[in-house]
């Protein structure tokens, strides 16, 4: 991403100091950004780069699709969502930012439904008949609301702890593994389940 912003500055014949005073920022702003190669830009300074230099977002954070704004684009359906953190496949396993946090990059999917979408890295292997250990799951947060037989992303009433299962509503509900493995067991539901939100895709390779 640094490279690109590089090309674009020098193809606009200017410099990210003039970019920066121009986004209305420090001067030092964009150079930072340029520099810091281990550090994702937030989501607003992302938008802001775009706009200052005429790129589009998804050229900017992957160098895919059309470059320019005012260039036609044939992946307009592609989301670009952001990759939160892990998730276990498995029982409840302490994760920090399942639900909240900086993105560590973003994953490029097509044809998402409207919703508020994350991506997170499947961790075991209790789900690997869908999801094997390794692969990315896409989790909608706006549906919450637990449906037989759909899968789901449940955490702890604390947040500290997540999970990734199937949810069965016979009796007991449960959160039910989905696995090859028999050693896996379902989480029986007591109570009010604290759902991250509902898995719509599995994206992993062959």
């Amino acid at each position: 991403m640094s490279e690109r912003i590089k090309m674009r500055l020098a193809e606009m014949g200017t410099t990210a100091n003039a970019i920066s005073v121009a986004a209305d920022k420090p001067r030092e702003w964009l150079g930072q950004i340029i520099r810091k190669t281990d550090v994702w830009p937030t989501t607003d300074n992302l938008i802001l780069i775009c706009d200052a230099l005429g790129l589009r977002l998804s050229y900017l954070v992957n160098g895919t699709g059309a470059r320019l704004i005012d260039e036609p684009d044939l992946s307009e359906d592609i989301t670009l969502v952001p990759r939160l953190s892990w998730v276990a496949a498995g029982a409840f396993a302490e994760t920090e930012t399942v639900e909240s946090g900086q993105a560590s990059g973003f994953v490029q999917v097509a044809n998402l439904p409207p919703g508020d979408h994350i991506a997170l890295d499947v961790v075991g292997d209790s789900m690997d008949r869908i999801a094997p250990d390794g692969s990315t799951i896409i989790v909608n947060r706006s549906e919450k609301d637990l449906r037989d037989k759909k899968f789901y992303v449940a955490a702890t009433e604390n947040g500290d702890a997540a999970t990734f299962k199937r949810f069965r509503e016979d009796w007991p509900p449960r959160l039910e593994p989905f696995s090859n493995n028999p050693e896996h067991h379902a989480i029986n539901i007591a109570g009010p389940v604290r759902v991250v939100g509902r898995v719509t895709r599995v994206i992993h390779d062959l």
